[in-house]
């Protein structure tokens, strides 16, 4: 019997998986830019610009970072190209010396991009020597304004537990004085209880003297009302004398 064969296409197909998000390289730990009043004075109609870079770990990404300037009060002042190129055109006179930028960067990865969202600092001042001073108190504004978030959260948290005491009393004296009228309660129920029983037994204990003459011979001994008996043997009670 000769040998069977046959052949098929085999396809494997590979998806590459997007691990990684971009990111910018610009700035080891200071994500700040200076910019120098000075250069818009000395030559007016000059543009200010400065490069960004972003990377990717991504091997298929990392020439394919897309740059956005993300809407914010000051942002109209500078422009970003998809590329990076920051550009000012023009410095306004009443614009503060410390401003934040929000920004993101895109990579193209199909069919969900990694889109990483960040801050731009860019400091305004006349000298480098204003850098410094400039990014002391960015600092100061942020640990004052992460101090001001703890306390407010702070203050939060006490608010939400002294709601939750106060609560925890309401519960607590409300159960309480629901007790204690189901406890009255009972108790008038059984008091009820006690005097139809009293009542009951007092009628039997009528009712028995009556039909039993021993009965009505102990009452006349215990009794200080008189006693009178007709001519049947009949005895009834007299009425006091007042």
């Amino acid at each position: 019997t000769p040998p069977l064969s046959s052949e098929a296409k085999l396809t494997i197909k590979v998806n590459d998986i997007n691990e990684y998000c971009p990111q910018l390289v610009n700035f080891s730990s200071e994500p700040y830019i200076f910019v120098s009043r000075q250069r818009f004075k000395k030559s007016p109609g000059e543009i200010f610009t400065y490069r960004l870079f972003g990377f990717d770990k991504d091997i298929s990404d990392q020439s394919n970072i897309t740059f956005n300037l993300l809407s914010s009060k000051y942002s109209s002042i500078f422009k970003i190209n998809s590329n990076g190129f920051l550009t000012i055109d023009d410095l306004p006179l009443k614009i503060p010396s410390i401003i934040e930028l929000d920004y993101s960067l895109t990579d193209t990865f199909f069919p969900e991009p990694c889109i990483k969202q960040d801050k731009l600092i860019v400091l305004i001042g006349d000298t480098s020597i204003d850098r410094d001073h400039l990014i002391n108190e960015y600092e100061k504004q942020l640990e004052t304004s992460q101090h001001q978030r703890l306390m407010t959260q702070k203050l939060a948290n006490n608010k939400h537990k002294k709601q939750e005491t106060i609560i925890f009393l309401l519960t607590f004296s409300l159960s309480t004085l629901i007790i204690c009228i189901g406890v009255f309660c009972l108790f008038l129920i059984c008091c009820r209880k006690q005097k139809r029983r009293n009542r009951e037994r007092s009628i039997a204990t009528k009712s028995s003297s009556l039909i039993n003459p021993s009965l009505l011979e102990d009452s006349k001994q215990q009794s200080p009302h008189s006693f009178i008996t007709d001519c049947n043997g009949k005895s009834s009670l007299l009425p006091p004398l007042r």
